[in-house]
Order: C-alpha cells, then structure tokens, then sequence
C-alpha cells in the first residue's frame, strides 16, 4: 500500500482570514492553487505545465488569470523578472505603472489609452532584457475596471455595473514588445496637485523592489538573476515616484505629467 504525498507548501496567501492561494513543491513539480478557481502543475523550469480550472469559473476570468499570475509564476520559474503593475506605449515608447491594489494604476492605464496609448499589460508586467534595453511584453487586450474609475473615464455601464467587482472592457492594444521609456510608483498625496519626483539608485530599486512578482524563494539562481535584472532596470530605466489625491478630480493633471515626461518630450505624442 502507497502513501499519497503531499505538497510542501512554501508560501500562502489569505484574505479575510480564508485561505486564496498556495504554492509548493511536489517532488521535481511545482504546484500552485488558486483556491476554487484553478491548479497549476508545472516544471521547476516553467517549460512544462497543466492548467485546470474549475468549471464555474467564466471564460473572462480564465484569460485574465493565464494572462496574469499564472503566466508572471512561469516567467519566474525560467529565471525572467516581472512586475505588478499595468504598461501602455506611444510611438515606441512604454511607461510602466506600479503601486499596491487600488492605487489607480489600470485607470491611468485606461486614461492614457483614451489619448491614444496601446495598452500592454494591465496588472501583470513582463520585462525581457536585450542587449540595448528593457522591453515590455504585450500580455493583455482588456482594462479591468470596477465602478469608480468606469465612472471617471465615463465609460460605466449601468446595466452590467457591480460597486465592488472589475469587469473587462476592451482595449487600444499593443501587439509588440516595447522598450520602457519610464516606470511610475504610484502613491497617494493628502493634498495638493500631482507630482512626480525622479529617484536615483537604491531610492529607484526600494521604488521597484516591492513590486516585483514572486512566488517562489527556494532558488538562489532565481534570486541571483532578479537582483541582476533589478540593478539593471533601474540604471537604464528612469524611475519617478506619482503622488496624487485619492479623487479622481485630478485624474487629467496626473496624465498630463505621465504624457509630458514619457512621450511628448520624445515628440511622440
């Protein structure tokens, strides 16, 4: 008789107190959990992977998830680096949006694309590195908006509206890799009009750092190759940190400054 092994679970994530997400090791697999919506079994390289998800879960949300977490834990897996946060490009040149949840980063994503940006990624950044810069993955085709910022982009539809939930809404997209132009914290001011102040050396990585996706910490190779990437990211990529009220009755001037310091001094927009 066989004794079923379990997963080593290396990291867990709770909301409310209810577990939502977990991953591990099984042997030579790596075993990731979206709880009730989805599995992933892949490859200690990412090269290798099954993903199940559970029937109730509506084909939006699936697309979403793949193009998101599912794909930033395999770019982790094959050594890439990956941020969270949303990207659009103008004429050759991305800007790339960070911040903790519901800083604003998919509404000025969506902003931008009103002006006639492409969108690249919504929540989940990838960045490939060449021998001449740092490029943007295009991953995704839809701004996940909840009711606020529909509200404030005037694009809310009553019929469909939900106060707390985002829905998908399609978007200007981008179907090529795009060097960064710029990357952006995002934080909230008390008071004022926006700002973006630039920052320099470990002021840029501690801008960054914290936005970086990971999943998995058991690889000192992986870790090696991130801090590599990162040092690099920020010497090659300006980094300014985006101070704003939390009102989106400001919304225009901190696009304005986006739009200003990443492509109207390029002459691209």
């Amino acid at each position: 008789m066989t004794t079923a092994v379990s997963p080593e679970w290396l990291a867990t994530s709770e909301e409310d107190g209810v577990l939502r997400f977990r991953v591990g090791r099984l042997g030579d697999e790596l075993i990731a959990e979206w709880i009730g919506v989805a599995r992933l079994i892949a490859s200690r390289d990412g090269t290798r992977r099954d993903l199940v998800f559970e029937d109730h879960v509506p084909s939006a949300e699936r697309r979403k998830l793949e193009r998101g977490d599912v794909r930033l834990l395999l770019r982790q897996l094959a050594g890439e680096i990956s941020l969270h946060g949303s990207a659009v490009t103008v004429g050759g040149h991305a800007v790339v949006m960070l911040g903790t949840s519901g800083r604003g980063k998919s509404t000025l994503a969506a902003a931008l694309c009103r002006r006639g940006a492409e969108l690249l990624a919504d929540d989940a950044v990838g960045l490939t590195f060449t021998a001449t810069s740092v490029d943007v993955e295009p991953a995704e085709t839809d701004h996940w908006l909840d009711e606020t910022s529909q509200a404030a982009l005037q694009l809310l539809d009553p019929t469909t509206s939900s106060p707390s939930a985002k829905r998908p809404i399609a978007a200007r997209t981008s179907r090529t890799a795009v060097a960064a132009a710029a990357i952006f914290e995002l934080r909230w001011a008390p008071d004022g009009p926006p700002r973006a102040t630039r920052r320099h050396g470990v002021e840029a990585l501690a801008s960054v750092l914290p936005h970086v996706a990971r999943f998995v910490l058991d690889s000192p190779r992986h870790q090696r190759t991130e801090l590599e990437h990162l040092e690099r990211l920020v010497r090659e990529v300006p980094v300014y940190v985006l101070e704003r009220p939390r009102s989106f009755d400001l919304l225009t001037e901190g696009i304005d400054i986006i739009d200003t310091l990443c492509f109207k001094e390029t002459g691209e927009s």
